[in-house]
């Protein structure tokens, strides 16, 4: 079949374009890519000009963002500014593998809006090289040490209960990179918080926006951050993360802060171990904010234990 300039064939495995107007390049775009859906419904409706903007991945990304986002020699730019080597390349391979770079888009546009000029060029450096994940929307997905009770480390006063959001104002966090403890909210990769926890303490999920971080130090082999604003997702599972990207907005764990008594809550290992799984993923995840539930290793066994080590930090 044929528009004016585009001919081209469709199966329920690809879809190949030739375009009269450049000679009769060839482009072949493959079920499963993030612009097979869209390329199809432009060709389906006899849009030419739409269906330029979805013959390859990156011209789908700048019919997305709207021309936020535009591929320049080797590099992608936003706006005026040309995104870090190693940023570029990350997302033109997740573009090349048919994978959706939505998240590391969302990402950049956050951390553009940073007032420091340290921040915006280190931080991504610091999250690719610790492998600390982003969010579908952009968000820093980090790990924080602390006591027992939910209590900081430091003062044994500030509260980190899942769906806590911690405050400072910007100009009272010290962005002197050259102190790895000052003054402002410390998290980082999951080596640092196992390490700044007490024995009995917990590790928790906070989420972060690029927009806050305001220091990045050398010291702490370069494991954490300091920022003026954080949220508390949840419990650590044991799970480590994704290291590129982690989508909270599907999972019960991050979302749910329900905190109502529970039958399971007075229940010991033994009498959890009766329980149907499903249930106790539900009770892990919604009760006790463990995120990652539903994904530990190991079946009935291992979840219970993750369950009496949170509601019992240091014992078993």
């Amino acid at each position: 079949m044929a528009i004016k300039n585009l001919k081209y064939t469709i199966t329920n495995e690809s879809v190949t374009v030739i375009d009269l107007a450049a000679n009769g390049k060839s482009y072949t775009v493959r079920q499963g890519s993030v612009n097979f859906n869209a390329l199809v419904a432009a060709l389906m409706e006899q849009d030419e000009t739409k269906a330029r903007g979805y013959l390859t991945i990156m011209t789908t990304v700048e019919t997305w963002t709207k021309g936020l986002f535009k591929k320049k020699d080797s590099n992608i730019v936003h706006g005026d500014d040309v995104l870090p080597d190693s940023l570029s390349n990350r997302i033109i391979n997740m573009i090349t593998n048919g994978e959706d770079p939505q998240s590391l888009l969302n990402f950049w546009e956050r951390l553009s809006k940073n007032p420091s000029w340290r921040s915006v060029n280190q931080l991504w450096n610091f999250l690719a090289h610790k492998g600390i994940p982003i969010d579908q929307d952009g968000f820093i997905l980090a790990y924080k040490g602390i006591n027992a009770d939910w209590t900081d480390v430091h003062t044994g006063t500030i509260k980190n209960t899942p769906g806590a959001v911690l405050v400072m104002p910007r100009n009272k966090i010290s962005d002197d990179d050259a102190v790895a403890c000052h003054y402002g909210y410390h998290a980082g990769a999951l080596e640092y918080a196992s390490s700044f926890k007490p024995h009995d303490g917990k590790i928790i999920i906070v989420k972060i926006d690029p927009e806050d971080v305001v220091c990045i130090p050398k010291d702490s082999r370069s494991q954490k951050m300091r920022t003026c604003r954080y949220e508390v997702i949840g419990v650590y599972s044991g799970n480590i993360l994704p290291s590129t990207t982690a989508n909270t907005r599907n999972d019960p764990a991050t979302t749910t802060t329900t905190t109502k008594q529970h039958p399971f809550d007075s229940m010991d290992p033994i009498d959890l171990m009766k329980q149907n799984l499903g249930e106790l993923r539900s009770y892990a995840a919604t009760q006790l904010h463990i995120v990652g539930a539903s994904k530990i290793p190991g079946g009935k066994t291992a979840l219970v234990s993750v369950i009496e080590e949170t509601r019992n930090p240091g014992i078993g």
